[in-house]
């Protein structure tokens, strides 16, 4: 993560300077004064701590949001439910989040966005210490609304309050963001085995990951909120393509559909074929987790030199070959690791760049992110819902099928993105407004 940092270096550096030569020096062919510079150490010392804070707070989440998958045979023993109305908790959570989604990106629209963010990740706290006490699949599914109201909030202002922060020169921190997220999705199911391991037990995991939430809600109000990002339009785009903003929530509905199906569906697919063991199934989700978490730091060194549609196109190739292999060798445990691993590399960077991609072509707001969320997640919702109505009937080869499905048609979908970004360049290339 040294390299997302290598600016607030290069600050500290002139600031050596200045005290040799306090007065003025050249930077770029223009004269600076010192008072600027200390001014300029200033401003990116306190990006650097808002996004330290925004990193630790997506690690809380990543802990979270990962915490289903694993725990879902538990969840089901504890309300005496089956698979088929367990996958009810997909639901409910996605339909919290996409609630969420809409309404809290107003929120930092026109407000402080650090304290909405500190409420919401103690809601997290809240609901993860009580989620494995619930001996009602009504009231677990409720409890599950309430921590996706709270997930999509803090999904929103990281997005928003990062690129308000970091404005052009965003790419590398947003990959860092969701490289966070991904490690605390790896971690996270690692920590539920080594509760069943040790307790035969769910609720340590959920307690201590609710544990883990609790330190950044009591530092994150103390910091300084970013400015409220303005509505500019990017240069040689139009900023209010409706089409565009379409084709760009479908493929967040897609590719979050169906990350969140594998993620959440891949160990019950492993202990279903008796290719695994509930405890070591666990791990087998902690290792998608685990290649999203490399993934997403490979990317961030060239995500801001490489074409976002060219880094989607790869990502999506990637997926085809990993599902190709699920449905071919389904009951090979070797190519269930080495496709798992693919799955989750190839779908690293698939958000983050996603959110890039729309950046250079549409303005970028609470409410245009809160717009893409709804897709994510009403794609995160419907999916895996439909995964878990057909699973016991139509057995677990079904996972494969569907993710299939989605990452066919999402070829078309960014197909179709590619095209229409192609249209706004050639029209402004040909002087139309």
């Amino acid at each position: 993560m040294l390299y997302l940092f290598r600016d607030v270096l290069k600050v500290k550096n002139v600031e050596k300077y200045v005290t040799i030569c306090p007065v003025s020096y050249t930077m770029s062919g223009q004269s600076i004064t010192s008072e600027a510079v200390i001014d300029m150490d200033h401003d990116q010392r306190t990006k650097a701590v808002r996004t330290f804070a925004y990193y630790i707070v997506y690690i809380a989440l990543g802990l979270a949001f990962a915490s289903l998958g694993p725990t879902l045979p538990g969840l089901a023993r504890n309300t005496n439910s089956t698979l088929r109305e367990i996958s009810w908790l997909f639901f409910t959570h996605s339909a919290g989040y996409t609630i969420s989604s809409l309404l809290s990106g107003r929120l930092y629209d026109s407000s402080p966005g650090h304290p909405v963010m500190a409420v919401s990740l103690l809601l997290i706290a809240v609901t993860m210490a009580v989620i494995p006490l619930v001996p009602w699949l009504w009231l677990l599914a409720a409890v599950l609304f309430l921590r996706g109201l709270a997930s999509a909030a803090i999904d929103v202002g990281g997005n928003t309050l990062l690129v308000w922060t970091h404005k052009d020169r965003s790419g590398p921190w947003i990959n860092g963001l969701h490289f966070c997220f991904g490690l605390g999705g790896l971690l996270s199911p690692v920590i539920v085995a080594q509760s069943l391991l040790l307790r035969n037990d769910i609720a340590p995991a959920y307690w201590v990951i609710a544990a883990c939430a609790l330190p950044a809600t009591l530092w994150l109000p103390w910091l300084d909120s970013p400015g409220i990002g303005t509505a500019q339009e990017k240069t040689g785009m139009r900023s209010s393509g409706a089409t565009m903003v379409v084709l760009i929530t479908l493929f967040f509905f897609l590719h979050v559909g169906a990350e969140i199906a594998y993620s959440g569906w891949i160990s019950t697919y492993a202990i279903e074929k008796n290719i695994l063991k509930e405890a070591q199934a666990a791990y087998l989700t902690s290792l998608f987790w685990g290649a999203i978490t490399v993934g997403r730091l490979a990317t961030v060194p060239f995500s801001s030199r490489v074409a976002p549609a060219r880094i989607l196109m790869g990502n999506l190739t990637g997926c085809l070959i990993s599902t190709g292999l699920l449905l071919f060798f389904p009951g090979s445990r070797e190519i269930l690791w080495f496709s798992t691993f693919l799955m989750g590399f190839s779908m690293a960077a698939m958000f983050p760049v996603s959110i890039l991609f729309a950046d250079r072509c549409m303005k970028i707001n609470g409410k245009v992110v809160g717009i893409f969320l709804v897709g994510a997640n009403t794609g995160g919702m419907v999916i895996p819902w439909i995964i878990g109505r057909r699973f016991e009937a139509a057995g677990p080869r079904v996972l494969g099928e569907t993710m299939l499905l989605s990452i066919v048609v999402a070829f078309i979908i960014l197909i179709l993105m590619i095209v229409k970004m192609a249209g706004f360049q050639r029209e402004t290339a040909g002087g139309v407004d």
